[in-house]
């Protein structure tokens, strides 16, 4: 240890010697290793933080799969749910649980909170304890109890002021009185971030098999494995299929490790960042260590004498890794600095595509992974000079004189260099082509005219006060009239569930009388006529709903977009026509066909879609869109105060553009995209850092033999030219090394990228051609330098 820290004391006064290497050194690294701490703290958190449960790799999440619904991670059917808890041997226990949003009134204002409706399982099921009250009992889940409700520590610290004394007390939630029986540790998690939770009361309810609207989570029983279990529970399933073969025809079920769960579809993107980021780490490794071998190639003197006085090849080994160490550590301690404002600033740009940001911080596992990287780069750019420091070449450069040193020290900056070019490559041209999708993808067509002018936003009526239809009509009606005369508005409009966000579907919807013609997983949407022109959809064919028009005994009038009217009748006129699966006893009668809008996700082909007067099927959640004539946000104040005027308990919630809703479905992507390239940026910054520092070194060793040739009558154009020829014969075979290295590892994108190959022939070309510029422009100083060498004094030192 003793011998250790000597070492770094002499790595420390020899590096002092050489103040600006020094510093850029440490800045480098610093880029490099505080990028890695910052994503890997994402990592940590989001990944491997390990989850607030007991025994957590126990715990499984069950869902079905369609393969034209994406595959798994479907919501379930709560009977179906029953029936696999209940076949189940491999299934310790089991917890079913749906979400929902509610109204929570308390003395302050009304405010939306998320409702995590669970069976009185689920906390055992998860290993968690309420750290005041107790669990939910098994009498609670009866349908038609007295309703009760568990607090997250966040609502119960913002909301009720972390009132000791809050068991046993009542709250308002949607209207009707609720007692607050527990509340959660602070640590407690699930994903959808629940407020609060309460009994699902499923018991003793009657719900219909085929709505999918539910989950589970299980615990596995002791000795039971994730493999068996799904052979177990679809083969449970495939009883159900053949016993309720209209519900479940086409359907698979799912179990996945409740871990996969949490970290959601992040997974993928987060270690495609880690590789990124590593990218950038190891091009700064490679840009110090031609540093340090620059600085060799000067001391080539200094280590013959070395070598002349006895000392060992070996011996020099703790010189360099002292020097590399200290650099690193260096660099380390200020990327971990950099690190601590660069995690604050990811989660507030990108928490909402993130998965547990809470957990996002540098704990102590990020700053061991900082120390542990900051000591494996430190080892690799001391060793590489090592490489220079041949006793053969030592003792020649003795013989040498000052006059010059052998060319090992440049040709191996310039292989350096080329490794650093090609791994800039790989970096950039994947950073090109997840730019290029991300340019598609805010291009993507939504169906929606300026986006960006509809303000949306959601008001739900609570049952315990708006139980009549009429109650909820009244309501609604009066809420679209008022906003519609608000100054600066141009068309209010309400809908049971907003576009863009998908769900509401049927899994089968037909035309009548015509087996053969069904269409798929269609979006139902419940509207008041306003809605098409808040969003702007246009008339394709027959009429708009009549603002009076009601449902009548028989017939509901009904619109239907392009894509249901090519997939139910082709070239055929569908005006008139009758379709629906008998929800209502005449039929649904098509009277109009409209554009198509954008569904849940923006990058798939727009789901087939029917619209139906609100009026046919009252719904006390709705959520309204406004057309503004300028800035959206500015109708805001008008709007709750609108709303408060109709019912001071009602709160407005979910604020957002149609374009903001656009943009958040593509979160995760967008973080993905926008990070790579920020790597990508700094892989051409230390690029061009690299190429410059060997085009320099070789200049000034160069010096006489260029003031020679220009003596000789060399003009100082054909100098130029000969210096950054120099510099292309360097970057050109890194630049198709990279581009080679390229084909192969942009596969890894593709479930990324947007109407982009991974091959992109005009990505690629774009890179090679940018780097090639990078190459020049780094040259180029250098290159300048030399046509300016004086040839008398070169002449005077010969």
């Amino acid at each position: 240890m003793e011998g250790m820290w000597k070492e770094l004391r002499v790595a420390a006064r020899s590096l002092a010697g050489s103040p600006g290497l020094a510093v850029l050194a440490i800045a480098t690294l610093a880029l490099g290793i505080g990028a890695n701490t910052a994503i890997f703290s994402v990592i940590n958190g989001s990944l491997f933080a390990p989850l607030p449960y007991a025994d957590p790799d126990r715990l499984v999440w069950l869902s079905d799969g369609h393969d034209n619904f994406g595959g798994a991670g479907v919501d379930q059917s709560l009977p179906n749910l029953e029936d696999l808890r209940a076949g189940s041997s491999l299934l310790d226990r089991a917890a079913i649980y749906n979400r929902e949003n509610s109204n929570l009134a308390t003395a302050e204002r009304p405010e939306r909170v998320r409702v995590l409706r669970v069976t009185s399982e689920m906390l055992g099921v998860l290993g968690v304890l309420p750290r005041l009250g107790r669990d939910f009992l098994a009498e609670e889940d009866l349908a038609g109890s007295a309703p009760v409700t568990i607090l997250t520590d966040g609502i119960w610290r913002t909301r009720f002021g972390a009132d000791p004394g809050i068991v046993g007390r009542t709250t308002t939630v949607d209207a009707s009185p609720v007692e607050v029986v527990g509340v959660l540790p602070p640590d407690f998690y699930f994903p959808g971030a629940p407020d609060i939770l309460m009994p699902l009361q499923h018991v003793g309810a009657e719900i219909p098999r085929g709505t999918r609207n539910y989950n589970a989570v299980g615990r596995l029983a002791p000795g039971a494995g994730l493999q068996g279990l799904r052979q177990e529970l679809q083969g449970l399933f495939d009883r159900l299929v053949e016993e309720y073969p209209d519900q479940n025809e086409g359907w698979f079920t799912w179990a996945d490790p409740m871990r996969d769960f949490v970290s959601g579809r992040s997974q993928r993107s987060l270690y495609l960042l880690a590789g990124g980021v590593a990218l950038v780490l190891l091009i700064a490794c490679v840009n110090v260590a031609n540093l340090l071998v620059v600085r060799a190639e000067r001391r080539h003197r200094e280590f013959a004498v070395r070598y002349a006085l006895g000392a060992s090849r070996r011996s020099l080994l703790p010189h360099f890794l002292g020097e590399g160490v200290m650099l690193s550590l260096a660099g380390g301690a200020l990327g971990a600095l950099t690190a601590y404002w660069g995690v604050d600033l990811l989660v507030a740009l990108y928490g909402d595509a993130l998965r547990r940001p809470d957990q996002i911080s540098l704990s102590g596992t990020v700053l061991a992974f900082t120390l542990l990287t900051s000591l494996a780069v430190g080892a690799l750019v001391g060793l590489i000079p090592m490489a220079r420091a041949r006793p053969l070449d030592l003792r020649d450069s003795l013989k040498e004189g000052a006059r010059g040193a052998s060319g090992r020290g440049s040709r191996v900056g310039r292989a350096l260099v080329m490794a650093e070019v090609s791994l800039a490559v790989l970096l950039v041209v994947g950073a090109g082509l997840l730019t290029n999708s991300l340019w598609r993808l805010q291009r993507v067509e939504l169906g929606v005219a300026e986006p960006d002018r509809v303000l949306t936003f959601r008001v739900a009526l609570p049952a315990a006060k708006y139980e009549a239809p009429e109650e909820m009509t009244a309501f609604f009606d009066a809420l679209v009239d008022e906003v519609g005369r608000l100054p600066g508005v141009q068309a209010a409009g309400l809908v049971n569930r907003l576009p863009l966000l998908g769900g509401y579907n049927t899994t089968n919807f037909p035309a009548v009388g015509e087996p053969d013609r069904v269409a798929h997983f269609v979006s139902i949407r419940s509207v008041t006529p306003g809605y098409f022109d808040a969003v702007g959809l246009p008339l394709v064919a027959g009429r708009w709903l009549d603002a009076t028009e009601f449902a009548d005994e028989d017939v509901v009038s009904i619109l239907i977009n392009e894509t249901l009217a090519r997939q139910l009748f082709g070239t055929e006129d569908p005006l008139g026509r009758m379709v629906g699966p008998g929800w209502v006893e005449g039929g649904l009668r098509v009277v109009g066909v409209v554009g198509d809008l954008a569904g849940g996700d923006p990058t798939r082909p727009p789901p087939p879609a029917f619209y139906f007067p609100r009026v046919a099927n009252p719904n006390r959640n709705m959520s309204a869109l406004v057309r503004s004539a300028g800035d959206p946000y500015s109708l805001l104040t008008a709007i709750r105060r609108t709303v408060a005027t109709l019912d001071p308990e009602i709160p407005v919630f979910g604020e957002a553009t149609l374009e903001e809703i656009a943009r958040d479905r593509l979160g995760t992507r967008r973080f993905a995209m926008s990070l790579f390239g920020v790597f990508a940026a700094l892989a051409l910054v230390l690029g061009a850092v690299g190429i410059y520092g060997v085009m320099s070194v070789s200049v000034s060793q160069r010096n006489r033999e260029l003031g020679v040739r220009l003596a000789l009558g060399a003009t100082r154009g054909s100098v130029l030219r000969l210096v950054l020829g120099q510099g292309l014969r360097v970057t050109f075979p890194g630049v198709l090394l990279g581009l080679g290295l390229s084909l192969f590892a942009a596969r890894v994108l593709g479930s990324l990228l947007y109407e982009v190959s991974p091959l992109d022939p005009l990505t690629y070309g774009v890179v090679a051609m940018t780097l090639t510029l990078v190459a020049v422009a780094a040259t180029g100083l250098p290159a300048y330098r030399a046509t300016r060498v004086d040839p008398n004094v070169s002449m005077r030192s010969e």
